[in-house]
């Protein structure tokens, strides 16, 4: 069912793989641990529906609390605020350069040593 909602998902999509735990307690792990610390099977899931969607998405793993991986997650978040922020805004140019395409074609041209000059009618 969720994967239709992937499907329509129009915003930035961030994949994070982490755990709990910086460790995994191989030696004390009972299954209340393993319902409670499901990333691994619910992860792999993720990515593969992200992959089988082909939606542009990026995956960052790593522990939660490690500064590298805060600070990946802090710039995909500046990038994602770029992207909301560009979908409403509204741009004008002035001054841009002038296309010359039509006065290219069948005008004549003056020499001025190395360069030519166009004569266009404006």
């Amino acid at each position: 069912m969720w994967i239709n909602g992937l499907n329509l998902l129009q915003k930035p999509w961030l994949h994070f793989a982490t755990q709990y735990n910086r460790e995994i307690p191989n030696e004390e792990i009972d299954m209340d641990f393993m319902n409670l610390n499901q990333a691994a099977h619910g992860d792999r899931e993720h990515g593969f529906i992200g992959a089988r969607l082909r939606k542009p998405r990026k995956i960052i793993a790593g522990y939660w609390q490690d500064e590298d991986v805060q600070a990946r997650i802090g710039s995909w978040m500046k990038a994602a605020i770029g992207v909301a922020v560009s979908k409403d805004m509204k741009v004008m140019r002035f001054g841009d350069n002038m296309r010359m395409g039509q006065c290219l074609r069948n005008r004549p041209r003056e020499r001025l040593g190395r360069h030519q000059a166009l004569r266009c009618a404006v």
